[in-house]
């Protein structure tokens, strides 16, 4: 065998509705091949010819976790023959991606769904978006909410995935500023939502580039009205009719809406200051397990340093604490980021938009091109240090990926 890993990716089937280009862009793979120089040839599971040359294989399983339960998927999977016996004879492995956002919440049903097919936990890799993920699912082991000594590997993912141009400029944009707030959003959630429904009520909406992906369901606008009962109205609410796009004559959302070939987001951060950032994750459900916050940032949150913007980060409690700790400045001489630390979602969602009413109201557009300049060299130290930590944290991955294979 003269070449030690390979990858297959699952094909695409009935219960996983996906075109098979976006099951590749959503791989471990690239990620792997792009930002970690790692050689991790993608092979096709019908040549068995070649996947015998192969002393490792891993076979990635991507979710679409917007369609199915997570252990519903997994049991509708068909897992080749050939795969599953190389599995429990140790020389498969299977990795499992949930559009690499990876929640810590399915930890026991993929094990649950392991013991029922006989595979060895040790054989299964899952990736993890999750920063503190491998706490976490420790966490959950001595709590004895998986009944299992063995463990599967957690392999950490932060999301640096998001749009970049090699044309933009490392230094603070001299573009006059149009609008005080960016607010970028494509799938629809019940904080962005609200976030957005709280934005017209205090008329700041006005004062913000939005754009809003997808179509606003009837269920959402209820569930919202539920929740924030008191603090938004129906009326509130209804007034935010989507898909939002920003103009395509100045560039557009890249990640956010569909770009268009050439457009770029980079007009948008240059002509505003503060962004708005509606993470993924918000929820207590998602984002705590038994009192310890998990800390999950995507392109989302990382975009902001990139383009030199203020983030307020509409997120899981401790994320904030986390990237101050990290080493990026929160310029919390300028914004209380208090809000972060609150533990019903709602309440941390209702401070930080108080946080943005005295932004608004303490800042004109000629006030935040001043605070601009003035901050200049703390926005372009950010942009560095999030260029320089991208490398640091190639090769932390691949610790973990060493890790995790070092008996192979």
């Amino acid at each position: 065998m003269n070449k030690k890993f390979a990858i297959i990716l699952h094909p695409t089937d009935s219960f996983n509705p996906l075109p098979q280009y976006y099951l590749y862009n959503q791989s471990i793979s690239p990620l792997l091949n792009k930002y970690f120089k790692f050689e991790l040839p993608v092979i096709d599971i019908n040549f068995t010819e070649q996947l015998a040359s192969y002393s490792f294989v891993f076979y990635e399983i991507i979710f679409d976790y917007s369609r199915f339960s997570y252990l519903d998927f997994l049991n509708n999977q068909t897992i080749p023959p050939i795969i599953e016996e190389r599995v429990r004879n140790g020389t498969a492995g299977l990795l499992l991606t949930i559009l690499r956002e990876g929640y810590i919440y399915v930890f026991p049903e993929i094990h649950h769904w392991a013991k029922q097919k006989n595979y060895p936990i040790d054989k299964i890799f899952y990736v993890t978006g999750a920063i503190n993920g491998q706490g976490i699912y420790d966490k959950m082991h001595n709590d004895k909410l998986i009944d299992c000594t063995e463990k599967i590997n957690i392999l950490k993912f932060q999301l640096f995935e998001f749009y970049q141009d090699n044309s933009v400029s490392g230094k603070v944009s001299s573009d006059p500023i149009k609008k005080k707030f960016l607010c970028l959003n494509r799938m629809s959630k019940a904080h962005r939502l609200a976030s957005l429904a709280f934005l017209q009520k205090y008329n700041i909406i006005d004062n913000c580039y939005v754009s809003y992906g997808d179509v606003i369901t009837d269920e959402l606008r209820l569930r919202v009205l539920k929740e924030y009962n008191g603090s938004l109205t129906k009326d509130d609410i209804n007034k935010i009719v989507s898909p939002i796009h920003l103009d395509h004559t100045q560039g557009t959302n890249a990640n956010d809406t569909n770009p268009k070939e050439g457009s770029s987001i980079e007009s948008y951060f240059n002509s505003s200051l503060f962004s708005i950032v509606n993470e993924t994750l918000h929820d207590t459900h998602f984002s705590e397990y038994n009192g310890v916050p998990v800390i999950f940032l995507s392109d989302k949150t990382y975009k902001t340093f990139y383009f030199h913007h203020i983030p307020i980060i509409n997120a899981g409690r401790g994320v904030v604490r986390y990237l101050r700790d990290s080493g990026y400045d929160m310029f919390d001489d300028i914004i209380d980021h208090g809000y972060n630390d609150v533990l019903d979602p709602v309440a941390r969602l209702t401070f930080m938009i108080e946080q943005i009413r005295k932004l608004d109201s303490k800042y004109s557009l000629q006030d935040c091109e001043e605070l601009r300049n003035q901050l200049t060299p703390r926005l372009e130290k950010n942009r560095e240090f999030l260029v320089n930590y991208k490398g640091k944290f190639s090769s932390m991955v691949m610790d973990d990926f060493n890790e995790a294979t070092k008996w192979l």
